[in-house]
């Protein structure tokens, strides 16, 4: 048998898109010789394939197999098309069935996810650095997925006496990298806020910082230096997610995740609004009242005091 197509660990489920490519499944000896109807089994089994672990594989039971393709328990219509439904899937030697286009497709959103992760631990290292004026050495992309994409421990150097009150210190304990126990871009949001207010008079009270916190997320130049438009444009959509009732939290998650579902960057915040939008409309009741977020930043904390003060600028500002 062979060996699993994708790594043990690969997990998409927070991937809600799998890419599909149009003429490579039109021009298919699938969509040639195969029935339709044992065709539509076989892309149900390649979507459902997408969010099992490892990702693009198939458990080895027919039952499984049954449901997972949208027949419920009907095993013997699925007996009966399982050679369509199941064309091009391979049996490896971990007892799992995988599907080497859909692995093509896993194995290169699963890379992008851990390059994510590298850039934001690369970015937190420079950060501590600049704050502490360290030389902590940033581990290479080959490093840090061989340590299972654990976070460098970083710690300040001892405060001097003659050290100004406020600086100096412990660095505070940042969260650790992206699927450590948490969903993609879960938690993010505070900890790259409060990163920012510990920077010597920094403080995110903005719409601007917001924009650059979503931005260094979603790995968007956002600098007006380079498109002024753009940068306008950029800004806009944040205040129409603010008003909305988005938190940062959220802003900056589906950012990351944009970022690391797509091959391609992404140059502008139009294209993360209608994850945003769809995420705040997951907290609204049938009825069309919003509800509290689940993880709702209160007052108290950083992002909760960032969206307070934005919100009484944009309150005062000439409509």
């Amino acid at each position: 048998m062979a060996e699993p197509l994708t790594p043990a660990e690969c997990d998409l489920q927070d991937f809600p898109f799998m890419p599909l490519h149009v003429a490579r499944l039109r021009d298919s000896d699938l969509a040639a010789t195969v029935d339709p109807e044992a065709a539509w089994y076989a892309v149900m089994l390649w979507a459902s394939s997408w969010h099992q672990i490892p990702a693009a594989s198939l458990p080895n039971d027919d039952q499984v197999l049954t449901r997972l393709c949208g027949l419920g328990r009907d095993v013997k219509t699925f007996r009966k098309n399982r050679g369509g439904a199941m064309r091009g899937f391979i049996l490896c030697d971990d007892d799992r069935w995988y599907h080497p286009v859909v692995a093509e497709q896993a194995n290169a959103a699963w890379k992008a996810k851990l390059e994510q992760r590298w850039r934001t631990e690369c970015a937190r290292i420079k950060k501590h650095n600049q704050r502490h004026e360290t030389d902590v050495s940033a581990p290479s992309l080959e490093e840090f997925i061989a340590s299972g994409c654990q976070p460098v421990p970083l710690t300040a150097p001892p405060k001097s006496p003659t050290c100004p009150q406020g600086h100096g210190g412990e660095v505070p304990r940042e969260n650790t990298s992206k699927g450590q126990g948490q969903r993609e871009g879960e938690g993010q949001g505070d900890s790259i806020i409060e990163v920012e207010e510990e920077r010597a008079g920094a403080k995110p009270d903005s719409v601007e910082e917001i924009a650059r916190l979503v931005g260094n997320a979603a790995g968007i130049n956002h600098n007006p230096a380079n498109d002024h438009q753009r940068y306008s444009d950029n800004l806009t959509h944040v205040r129409e997610w603010i008003k909305l009732g988005a938190t940062v939290e959220e802003m900056t998650e589906c950012a990351a995740r944009a970022c690391a579902a797509q091959s391609e960057p992404i140059r502008t915040f139009r294209y993360l609004d209608p994850a945003i939008r769809q995420t705040v409309a997951r907290r609204e009741n049938p009825h069309g009242t919003r509800q509290s977020p689940v993880r709702s930043p209160s007052r108290s904390s950083a992002s909760g005091r960032l969206l307070a003060a934005i919100a009484a600028e944009e309150a005062e500002r000439p409509h």
